[in-house]
């Protein structure tokens, strides 16, 4: 990557990926996949559009300014990850609140009681691919009780996450 040239600058056409990390390879084995793009190059272009970037120096020095290195990289509003200070910083005060340990304690048994659910449905005596299976029903069944929304809006959320995908 050029000096000062922005990981979340619109992508050029003509300039190739240079990997893919939601392929196959990639993720039978994410360490071995980001050790060995970490050798070889400190940011790479992935077949999504999306840079990474490898070494923490860098990533430290991205973090740090918000000027070159934008969040803002949608025009579908994240809250607050896809804010830059001083608005992410305002967000992040609000949402913080809903985070303390105290409330955190109080919801803990939510998502235990999804996770039991789920873990008491799997198969037994053979080999289960639990990340692939349980991220998608497990985030809106634990979620949705989080911020208050209605049992039945679970199922459209987990349908959603189904239809996008998990985010790695």
């Amino acid at each position: 990557m050029e000096e000062g040239a922005a990981p979340d600058a619109p992508r050029e056409a003509a300039r190739p990926a240079d990997w893919d990390p939601r392929g196959t390879e990639v993720q039978k084995d994410q360490i071995a996949a980001y050790d060995a793009m970490r050798a070889v190059c400190p940011a790479a272009l992935g077949a999504q559009g999306n840079w990474a970037v490898f070494g923490h120096a860098d990533v430290r020095r991205i973090l740090a300014d918000p000027a070159r290195f934008s969040n803002v990289v949608s025009t579908h509003l994240s809250v607050p990850n896809g804010m830059d200070p001083p608005t992410h910083t305002a967000f992040r005060a609000i949402v913080d609140r809903y985070y303390t340990p105290e409330r955190m304690e109080a919801f803990e048994p939510v998502p235990r009681a999804v996770a039991r659910r789920l873990l008491a449905a799997l198969p037994r005596r053979t080999d289960v691919e639990v990340m692939g299976a349980s991220p998608s029903p497990s985030r809106p069944r634990s979620n949705v009780p989080s911020w208050g929304g209605p049992r039945p809006f679970t199922a459209p959320c987990a349908n959603g996450c189904a239809r996008t995908g998990p985010r790695h």
